[in-house]
């Protein structure tokens, strides 16, 4: 099986995806983790601008898990879809003819 080329933004994508899994997401779980242990000040304050920023941080976290859990459940169910479709005994079944 002869694999495709990938495009120059398929490769620059790749490499984005990698850099903000090595450099985004270790910084954005201690920043996420410092928000936890502060969060009950900042309600007692009522500081919005923290919390927003708060919002940011998290948001910048879950989206990405969100998306690759979506991905993950999707190809799932496309496989599920296909290999039932293979098993099917009406897939093929040649007549008397064409039977080898």
């Amino acid at each position: 099986m002869v694999q495709r080329l990938k495009t120059t933004r398929e490769g620059w994508a790749w490499v984005l995806k990698i850099l903000y899994m090595v450099l985004a997401v270790p910084c954005l779980l201690f920043l996420a983790l410092a928000s936890l242990l502060t969060l009950s000040d900042v309600l007692k304050n009522g500081d919005l601008y923290q919390l927003f920023f708060y919002g940011m941080i998290w948001s910048a976290l879950l989206i990405p898990v969100g998306i690759f859990a979506k991905r993950v459940i999707s190809k799932r169910r496309i496989l599920k879809v296909i290999t039932n479709d293979i098993k099917h005994p009406d897939y093929f079944m040649p007549e008397h003819g064409y039977e080898m």
